[in-house]
């Protein structure tokens, strides 16, 4: 049984029986796993945006910690040598602030080109004559035939 509390889901039904009514066999269940996946790859899409976003409001809010004491460092300082010692702290807390945000962005671009190898692989899976329902494929696995070749596959850094 289908199911039909998603508006999507019933017009998606309605787009393969109208399919099927004009004639076009075999269109409405390919159609409806690629609509299937792209749901998928929307929703993977939305929850890595969400985890980027709250990473970057993390690291935001921590360098923007360390960047006060620095600053209450550098109006309290007394001498040549704590001058240069809370320049030298709001200095190290930029720099991290955008070590941490470099890694964010090249993890969050790491996940993003998982997710696009594996919705392609499994639309070209489609494409090709004779093959199977791949419309349970997850979005998040990816084939190595994916990782282009002469390249290596970093492991993901969490």
């Amino acid at each position: 049984m289908k199911d039909t509390s998603n508006p999507l889901v019933e017009g998606l039904d309605r787009f393969s029986a109208l399919l099927g009514w004009w004639g076009a066999p075999g269109l409405g269940g390919g159609f409806e796993g690629h609509m299937n996946r792209m749901l998928q790859f929307g929703a993977e899409l939305q929850k890595l945006c969400a985890a980027a976003y709250d990473g970057q409001i993390e690291t935001l809010m921590t360098v923007n910690d360390r960047l006060a004491s620095g600053l209450q460092a550098l109006l309290h300082s007394r001498n040549p040598q704590d001058l240069a010692t809370a320049e030298a702290e709001i200095v190290g807390a930029m720099l991290a602030g955008a070590s941490l945000q470099a890694q964010r962005w090249i993890g969050l671009s790491q996940k993003l080109q998982d997710c696009s190898a594996a919705i392609a692989c499994a639309t070209e899976a489609d494409a090709r004559p004779g093959a199977s329902d791949v419309s349970a494929v997850p979005v998040s696995a990816v084939p190595a035939s994916a990782v282009p070749p002469g390249t290596a596959a970093a492991p993901a850094r969490r």
